[in-house]
């Protein structure tokens, strides 16, 4: 099955989350985060010093977040805690 993979970057262009939506089996889109990562490493969006970095089946989890409307676009989404109101489920890394 294939994810719509997002990649988000902070504003000094950090990475921030890798994720798909939904809650799903980590362990099922580990390929499909690290194909996306190294995507946008290649395309010289990712900073040299994470050149090598790779997924760690082991440390994707399901978490949370919500999009703030009132928030700049580069900066509209926020982890947060289930039954926030708004609350969007995710599958991925944090960084």
């Amino acid at each position: 099955m294939t994810h719509l993979v997002e990649f988000f970057r902070t504003e000094d262009g950090e990475p921030w989350g890798l994720f798909v939506y939904g809650h799903v089996e980590p362990a099922s889109v580990a390929k499909e985060l690290q194909q996306t990562f190294e995507r946008h490493r290649d395309l010289g969006e990712v900073d040299e010093e994470w050149d090598g970095w790779a997924v760690d089946p082991g440390e994707i989890r399901q978490y949370w977040m919500y999009q703030r409307e009132d928030a700049p676009e580069d900066l509209s989404f926020y982890w947060c805690e289930a039954g926030r109101a708004g609350a969007i489920s995710v599958t991925g890394i944090r960084f």
